[in-house]
């Protein structure tokens, strides 16, 4: 199944993402600039993924995509960024959410650079921790290549 996207944001430049760097101090990954210049957010049509290394659960499910100055908050990267800087470790970079508030991230830094984590808050401690995060795809584009219908999902 191709990937596809409903209700994405507006088109963005790439001044506008270098400008989004710098508020957030960070450089994002090369797959992640593409994907904001080609969609800026919004909710995939096939949206659930597996979770490999999960004791916890092995299914995610995509709500939303974050985008640049999206007009609804909790959608809008710059926020996400804010809220979650003192809850996921640094070098992982909020990119999209889950119903219940568990997050999809990439790697915003080396050694993993562009990789796709899951970030479950039910472990989220005191500290930050690396042990509610789990390794979910080597890049963004593989990820969203693997994101399957309801009924595909094993």
């Amino acid at each position: 199944m191709a990937f596809e996207m409903v209700g994405t944001g507006a088109m963005v430049s790439e001044l506008e993402i270098r400008r989004a760097e710098k508020r957030i101090g960070v450089i994002f990954p090369p797959e992640y600039r593409e994907f904001l210049l080609k969609y800026n957010g919004g909710r995939p049509v096939a949206k659930y993924f597996q979770i490999p290394e999960s004791e916890f659960r092995n299914v995610g499910k995509v709500l939303d995509f974050f985008g640049l100055d999206d007009p609804v908050e909790s959608c809008n990267i710059d926020w996400n960024c804010e809220v979650y800087k003192k809850r996921i470790p640094s070098g992982f970079l909020p990119i999209a959410c889950e119903d219940g508030g568990n997050i999809v991230c990439i790697r915003s830094a080396p050694p993993d650079l562009g990789a796709i984590y899951y970030w479950n808050h039910d472990f989220e401690g005191a500290s930050l921790s690396y042990k509610s995060l789990y390794k979910i795809s080597s890049s963004l584009n593989e990820f969203l290549t693997n994101l399957v219908p309801a009924g595909d999902i094993r």
